[in-house]
């Protein structure tokens, strides 16, 4: 652990560097020229943050989800996840470079976003050029953590100890409020990074979209046929393969999981089902959310 002298000083350097950042500001030049791949390798990304994502799902099931915990909307959680944000800010300091930089698709809940590109005669973002947008998911998918996932997680703790869930962690005394705050809101802020940075890769879905049917997409995103887009971005087909891919997984991860905590097979079972439950509604969510963030990135494309 970081001495406490340490954690104070990148913790002050990182509201000094967060004051300093304007809100949103319009950037297009000094910025890398980044053009996307192909769909087939987004898909891939995609896939590969299939295991973290479930793997973290089932960790943070591993303790109890006590509503208090996420009172408020989820106040004291975006509390936490902002001085985890502003830590994160400090890399740059250091020259590492931060998450949040332009093209990374990784965007904060609780700071400034990376301004929006502008197009211009000398920098047109041509098809297939990655042209920074103001929208995120994060809001949507913060309400959608409290409200939903939450109890969902809470519902699978339960299952391997009964009510009132159980925790790996041992404590000689056992207080009565929620113990273990720190490791819930940390899986929680991990869990909310990795679900962010999948639904942003969306950016990206739209931007091969995009070059592919250019005179398909463009009379729509200059119309504002919010309604039209969304049916040509959908495809059903690919919705229905990312589904049961993650209700597989979900299935192999918690069984391995169980298997090397030896719990009883009706516990077992029971937690393995509730943990496909979550899943499952984790990327009915991230399929709805990343549509969003793709008709919005393709609503400022021309911008």
């Amino acid at each position: 652990m970081l001495p406490l002298n340490l954690l104070a000083t990148v913790f002050t350097a990182g509201l000094a560097i967060a004051a300093s950042i304007p809100p949103l500001p319009g950037v297009a030049e000094g910025r890398p020229t980044l053009d996307v791949p192909t769909l087939p390798e987004v898909q891939a990304m995609l896939a590969r943050l299939q295991g973290p994502i479930i793997s973290t799902i089932i960790s943070r099931a591993a303790l109890p989800a006590e509503s208090l915990l996420y009172a408020n909307g989820g106040k004291a959680l975006t509390s936490f996840i902002h001085k985890t944000e502003l830590i994160a800010l400090t890399l740059n300091t250091y020259e590492f470079g931060s998450r949040y930089d332009y093209g990374s698709l990784e965007y904060p809940f609780t700071l400034p976003a990376v301004g929006p590109d502008i197009t211009t005669p000398t920098n047109p973002f041509p098809p297939g050029r990655f042209h920074q947008d103001t929208f995120t998911p994060n809001a949507d998918l913060l309400s959608f953590y409290v409200t939903t996932l939450v109890p969902l997680i809470e519902d699978a703790n339960t299952a391997i100890a009964g009510p009132g869930g159980s925790s790996p962690f041992y404590h000689l005394k056992r207080p009565s409020s929620p113990v273990d705050v720190d490791a819930k809101y940390t899986l929680d802020d991990q869990l909310l990074a990795l679900l962010s940075h999948w639904a942003s890769i969306g950016k990206v879905v739209a931007e091969v979209k995009y070059r592919a049917h250019v005179a398909e997409f463009t009379p729509l995103i200059k119309s504002g046929n919010v309604n039209a887009l969304r049916t040509l971005l959908t495809n059903t087909t690919q919705e229905k393969i990312v589904l049961e891919s993650a209700n597989s997984a979900a299935f192999a991860l918690a069984t391995a999981f169980e298997a090397a905590q030896n719990d009883p097979p009706a516990i077992a079972k029971a937690f393995v089902s509730r943990v496909q439950t979550a899943v499952a509604r984790v990327y009915r969510e991230l399929i709805d959310v990343t549509k969003e963030v793709e008709i919005q990135y393709l609503l400022q494309r021309f911008h």
